[in-house]
């Protein structure tokens, strides 16, 4: 028999199980895209000219001026999860409240998820540059209220800026310091917000005339390049177009004043510029130089041009006006342009491929991105990732003069992805105007509009997939929980179906339900033959041959096993009992982590979950003991109980407590072992103890079983012999005691016998007997007094039985 004295009991998971553990943080979020457009702020007022930028975790910022407070515009910002989960203050966080109007913020990401941010001040009755920097949880990191850039006299404007690779930026705006025009000045701040280059900015451009509408590229080594247009020559061209490349020391290394990208007749005006690779970069430009208003490119190597002087026409349509020249660099390094045009009287949208030589890869002109529907303006376009682009727009072809946003994907052929009329991006019917728009690093796209309310302009938000669905698709984990009164080993998951499920839609044709492993779990199980897959293709319930799909979450690996799957049944929310490795316990108290996949009838096209946790319990505790008896022993001397086995497969072993009275409650102070086996020998136990037990069953996950009770009244077995077999002393009973115990001894014979007490210094304290006794068993009790009839001090004391040749000491313990 083994007795293990242990409570409370710990138990050992087997290392598989530990292995199965997720180690990577909860990730699990509620689904916050909505079909009709996720608000960004619609708080009183107007809350318009929002811009975009990445927040370098998959997720974006959106930064914007607001009027809430009492209609003047002020900076505000949020930033959403890949999700669509506002993660900052509902509403935004304040970048900048103080006094004055505040106009054109632009932002870039930052650094820990956060973005650099600069705007338009007017808090001194001027317009001067002001910045500020929020970190990952929108905490302002630089001066409240922002810092000042440049507050040079007179009005700087309209800026613009790159990051500077540093966690800070290059700032460049429009000044009119100078009294003579616009100039073009440019400032450096590194991410701790410490400002570089000449006080108040770097001289672009001072030229007479305006240098205007500024647009702005880094140079991938801390500096910038910045274009523009240029009233220099008014009286022969009208407006040309410049660029200067500042290096990130504050050197400028093209031409003073400028180096023309343009000059030809007529007028160049709203340049955009782009970078191709580390070395090339592509502007583009409006041109009216046939008396029309045409879209010109040129191609840069460093600084040298590649294309004809004063650039190449981008489509040669006679009489279409051309707008907005938008431009994206495909996974091939090729040019991609997207505009509007009239050639066919309403304007539509178009873009156009173009290889190293400016040569259209595409349809002659370009490519229709939309339908036969007129009225698409304003187009914005990104790169998918997959060698195609993604196009934005606002469109009218409603014919209410309520403008909404639609979106087009094309591959690397020019060929439309989605719907042929596009995918319109929110449900609602607002109007929906002035859109930005940014690659989710996913294939898809997220944007933020105003959108025209009762109360003013607000701001919404959307994402558009790879796949051209808007908002989240993605099922939803709703709960991950144990399954109540059982032994463990398993969870009641349950998902919210993707909104692709339900009729009408009823894309949805089957759920895969997966659960996490860590690395070395995967290891061990390829020793026994696994299908590792990096998708969903070719993916289906195997027990002989595990699956595992590895993915990339926020930067982290998990590796997924497959476990189970469901058929879409057109419903909004599923459930499943799905199986853990092992169970929670004081021993582990580790999360199993799950995710739900959403499969369509094409393999590629799959919807996943963000992971929930969840622990299994076994709460289901042990049946309580049957069948105790007890039986008394004399060689050696005690009680020998047993009982019957119990059956449950989980059994970790029985716990037993005694007491002097059947009333007691278990406990610590009544707790004596621990067993593994189904007897238990007492060797303290005799008749005059009159003790009571109590046994309960426990599992390895610690539930306990109801007590089963053994009394004085059931003991079996034959009365002790009148004669012991030998002379002998027991442990006394209670022990440690207060006020008295007795001190039971037997004789094999007559004998001549002493039963004294001692203090640990020897000294005699009280002789208990000392005569001659008859052989038998004997108990003798000590009431705590010493020789001289006064209560012994506590502490620890010896009782010592001389009885012929038999000598024998035992040490006893008094409280008070």
């Amino acid at each position: 028999m083994k007795a293990r004295r242990l409570l409370p009991v710990i138990f050992l998971i087997c290392t598989y199980c530990a292995l199965t553990l997720a180690l990577t943080p909860t990730l699990q979020t509620l689904a916050a895209w909505d079909l009709g457009g996720t608000p960004v702020s619609t708080e009183s007022y107007d809350q318009e000219t929002a811009c975009i930028t990445e927040d370098g975790e998959g997720g974006s910022i959106v930064v914007w001026e607001d009027g809430r407070i009492s209609g003047h515009q002020m900076i505000y910002a949020q930033r959403f999860d890949s999700r669509g989960n506002a993660l900052w203050t509902e509403g935004g966080v304040s970048v900048c409240s103080t006094a004055g109007y505040k106009y054109y913020p632009q932002a870039v990401p930052g650094s820990d998820g956060g973005a650099v941010i600069v705007w338009q001040d007017g808090r001194s009755g001027n317009y001067d540059i002001y910045m500020q920097k929020l970190d990952g949880d929108g905490v302002l990191q630089w001066s409240s209220g922002g810092f000042a850039l440049c507050t040079a006299p007179d009005d700087q404007r309209v800026p613009m800026l790159v990051p500077d690779g540093t966690g800070g930026a290059i700032v460049a705006w429009e000044d009119e310091r100078n009294g003579t025009g616009i100039d073009i000045y440019a400032r450096r701040v590194d991410g701790a917000g410490t400002l570089y280059w000449t006080v108040w900015g770097e001289a672009i451009s001072t030229e007479s005339g305006d240098q205007a509408k500024i647009n702005i590229i880094t140079d991938m080594a801390g500096g910038a390049i910045i274009v523009w247009s240029d009233e220099r020559d008014m009286g022969t061209s009208l407006r040309d177009t410049y660029y200067a490349h500042i290096e990130s020391d504050g050197n400028i290394t093209t031409i003073s004043g400028g180096t023309p990208v343009c000059t030809a007749d007529g007028y160049q005006n709203w340049p955009k510029i782009v970078r191709m690779d580390d070395f090339h970069f592509a502007i583009s430009w409006y041109d009216g130089r046939n008396l029309t208003k045409d879209i010109y490119v040129q191609y840069y190597y460093l600084s040298s041009p590649q294309l004809s002087e004063n650039g190449a026409e981008i489509c040669s349509i006679d009489g279409a006006l051309l707008f907005s020249n938008e431009m994206t660099i495909d996974d091939q390094g090729r040019l991609v342009v997207c505009w509007y045009d009239s050639r066919s009287g309403p304007y539509r949208i178009y873009a156009q491929c173009y290889d190293f030589q400016l040569g259209p890869v595409w349809t002659d002109d370009g490519v229709a991105v939309c339908g036969d529907w007129d009225g698409q303006e304003v187009p914005k376009i990104v790169p998918d990732g997959a060698g195609g682009s993604i196009i934005s727009w606002v469109d009218y072809r409603l014919g209410d003069y309520q403008p909404r946003i639609y979106s087009q994907r094309l591959d690397a052929d020019g060929n439309r992805l989605w719907d042929t009329d596009g995918i319109k991006v929110c449900s609602e019917r607002n109007s929906h105007d002035r859109m930005e728009m940014i690659s989710d690093g996913n294939g898809g796209a997220f944007m933020a509009w105003e959108d025209l309310s009762l109360d003013g302009e607000d701001l919404y938000a959307q994402r558009i997939d790879r796949n051209g669905y808007i908002a989240s698709p993605e099922p939803s984990i709703n709960a991950a929980r144990d399954v109540p009164g059982d032994e463990g080993g398993q969870i009641d998951l349950s998902w919210y179906s993707s909104y692709l499920d339900p009729v009408p839609n009823q894309e949805i044709t089957h759920y895969t339900i997966w659960k996490s492993l860590t690395a070395e779990a995967v290891a061990m199980m390829k020793a026994g033959g696994v299908r590792m897959s990096d998708g969903f293709t070719d993916i289906f319930v195997d027990p002989d041959k595990p699956v595992i799909r590895i993915e990339t979450l926020a930067g982290a690996t998990w590796f997924w096993e497959l476990i189970d799957s469901q058929t879409a049944q057109y419903y909004e929310s599923y459930s499943r009992v799905v199986a853990t490795n092992f169970d929670s316990s004081d021993a582990t108290s580790a999360w199993h982590y799950f995710q739900i996949a959403a499969h369509t009838a094409d393999p590629l096209v799959v919807f996943t979950s963000d992971p929930d946790s969840a622990r299994s319990v076994d709460n289901l505790a042990p049946a309580t003991p049957m069948g105790v008896i007890g039986e008394q022993e004399f060689s050696p001397e005690g009680l020998q109980i047993s009982w019957d086995a119990n059956t449950e497969p989980d059994l970790g072993g029985y716990l037993i407590f005694r007491a002097p009275y059947a009333t007691f409650v278990p406990g610590s102070a009544s707790f004596i072992a621990t067993v593994d086996e189904i007897e238990y020998f007492d060797s303290n136990w005799d008749w005059e103890s009159g003790y009571w037990y109590k046994i309960a069953a426990f599992d390895v996950h610690e539930n306990v079983s109801g007590y089963a009770i053994f009394g004085p009244g059931e003991l079996t077995g034959e009365d002790p012999p009148d004669v012991p077999s030998s002379t002998y002393i027991a442990q006394n009973y209670p022990n440690p005691f207060n006020p008295a115990t007795t001190i039971r001894f037997g004789l094999r014979e007559a004998s001549q016998l002493t039963l004294r007490i001692y203090d640990p210094a020897g000294r005699l304290v009280r002789e208990l007997v000392n005569g001659t006794l008859p052989a038998g068993h004997y108990n003798e009790q000590w009431d705590g007094l010493t020789a001289g009839g006064t209560r012994a001090a506590s502490g620890v004391y010896f009782y010592k039985l001389t009885a012929g040749m038999f000598v024998e000491t035992r040490k006893m313990v008094l409280l008070k």
